[in-house]
């Protein structure tokens, strides 16, 4: 039933946060409105898949995902907690009893413990990078290819093998970026 409607779904939960912001004066919202809009839908889509396969168990594993990139983003718990809401309200508003209590009953869950998960999620996603990790998004982002690359390359010519200098460097710079 979730699949029949999803950009039905979608719109009514954009429609519920852009309501919180403009009237709650949630600037941290109202600035990431076309992240949160893409957010957003890629959690429809997930929960579509979620649905159809049933694979609930998976469902607090990968919301701190989600959690995450929100985080990441500057808003607090509250902001979470309210974008589940919003689900919440959207499925029951949607889809007729008693299929839309069983879709929204795990969405519920989350909600409850949105404190808990989010600051689980910040933990497990968002550690500040290393200082090198540091400079290495600083020289990406500044478009600084030679000093990049002179950067890595400095350090395979110290033996670091090149799977250590991915997760070490390669990943959290990347993370360092997407958080920015």
């Amino acid at each position: 039933m979730f699949e029949a409607h999803p950009a039905q779904l979608v719109a009514l939960v954009r429609q519920r946060l852009v309501l919180e912001w403009q009237f709650h004066q949630r600037n941290d919202l109202a600035r990431l409105e076309n992240d949160l809009t893409e957010l957003l839908r890629e959690f429809g889509q997930w929960l579509r898949v979620i649905y159809r396969y049933d694979m609930r168990e998976t469902l607090a594993h990968e919301a701190a995902w989600y959690a995450s990139v929100l985080a990441a983003r500057g808003p607090d718990d509250d902001a979470w907690k309210l974008a589940l809401g919003s689900w919440i309200i959207a499925i029951q508003g949607v889809i007729k009893p008693p299929k839309c209590n069983r879709l929204a009953a795990p969405l519920q869950e989350l909600r409850g413990r949105g404190h808990q998960l989010f600051a689980e999620a910040q933990a497990q996603y968002i550690a500040p990078p290393s200082a090198p990790a540091r400079n290495l998004a600083e020289r990406l982002v500044a478009s600084d290819l030679v000093g990049a690359s002179a950067l890595l390359q400095s350090d395979c010519d110290a033996g670091v093998l090149v799977p250590d200098l991915i997760l070490r460097l390669i990943f959290p710079a990347m993370a360092e970026i997407g958080r920015r």
